[in-house]
């Protein structure tokens, strides 16, 4: 916590075992609308999206498909929740692409990461999934 900014909380902590690891699967982020910005699309932008069989954006100059990493995609009050999905390849995508793939201006609003899923690795044995945050 001493090398942390103030206002970044340690919420937890725990330590990973020897031969095993953590493996992130997953982030949730919210996106809001900055003061005076364009209002946020609606649910009906996000079911959309959803029902696409691919998305195409471009991620680091390179072709992506963002559907099979898009696991979710809401209107939740004032903010849009976006989970997006991380391949071992190290495939991913950040919340912006998503609302780029909605026909708005990423930058013209605020994003927040409210939560993250990750997987405990243990060799020969199953594997268990912590939830951190939304």
């Amino acid at each position: 916590a001493a090398a942390l900014q103030e206002d970044l909380p340690v919420l937890g902590a725990e330590e990973v075992p020897e031969g095993e690891r953590l493996r992130l699967e997953a982030a949730v982020y919210a996106a809001r609308e900055r003061e005076g910005g364009p209002p946020l699309p609606g649910p009906a932008a996000a079911e959309a999206l959803l029902a696409r069989e691919t998305i195409p954006v471009e991620r680091r100059g390179r072709a992506l498909d963002l559907r099979p990493l898009l696991q979710e995609l809401r209107r939740d009050g004032d903010s849009l929740l976006v989970r997006i999905g991380f391949r071992e390849s190290g495939a991913t995508a950040r919340p912006e692409d998503v609302v780029g793939a909605l026909g708005k201006y990423p930058a013209a609003y605020l994003y927040e990461r409210r939560g993250m899923r990750v997987r405990l690795r243990r060799p020969g044995s199953p594997e268990g999934t912590m939830d951190y945050g939304a």
